[in-house]
């Protein structure tokens, strides 16, 4: 991208503000999971921080992260909800149907569109935490291997057909190119 995707900004409000207060509606506790350098937190009042503990290893290690302080505090049952920042269109109403599709029989839930996992946003048990932290430090595992490896729910993007009818909320701005374009409204 060039420079940090949580600090770019739509209406005067960067991505990682925006994720924040959409997470704000639907949950509780909200922690930001960052690597050392990720200190952007204007407009993110009321969130905890957590550097990554395994900088530099991608989502995986930040999502053990995560489920790890979540579970110092937590059943290993109970189910964090996990969202990137870098998906401007994610609404809550979207993520309440994510939420709402819990089950007590998986591990994970996630969501499929055009054949491609989506691991964010997703629901995961904290139980995961030490799973996701083993595998996070094995070169070239990723957050594939522990979907592939627990008991995941997959849904289909017609579960969120009525409150995503655009389907932007699994959208992520990963280029220059891609930022431009939503920019623009494409």
């Amino acid at each position: 991208m060039g420079r940090p995707k949580e600090s770019l900004q739509i209406g005067g409000e960067t991505l990682l503000a925006r994720a924040a207060r959409t997470l704000r509606e639907v949950a509780d506790r909200i922690l930001i999971v960052g690597s050392p350098e990720q200190v952007e937190r204007e407009g993110v009042e009321g969130c905890e921080w957590l550097i990554d503990s395994v900088a530099y290893r991608g989502p995986l290690a930040g999502l053990a992260t995560g489920l790890e302080a979540i579970s110092a505090e937590a059943r290993v049952d109970a189910w964090a909800l996990v969202v990137p920042c870098d998906h401007p269109g994610l609404s809550a109403s979207f993520l309440d149907r994510l939420i709402g599709c819990q089950e007590v029989d998986v591990d994970a839930v996630i969501v499929e569109s055009e054949g491609v996992w989506h691991p964010f946003p997703g629901l995961y048990r904290v139980g995961l935490g030490a799973r996701a932290r083993s595998l996070s430090e094995e070169r070239g595992a990723g957050l594939k291997h522990l979907l592939r490896e627990v008991r995941t729910k997959v849904l289909s993007t017609d579960v969120f057909g009525d409150v995503d009818p655009e389907r932007i909320n699994l959208r992520s701005v990963d280029t220059p190119e891609e930022w431009e374009r939503y920019e623009r409204g494409e």
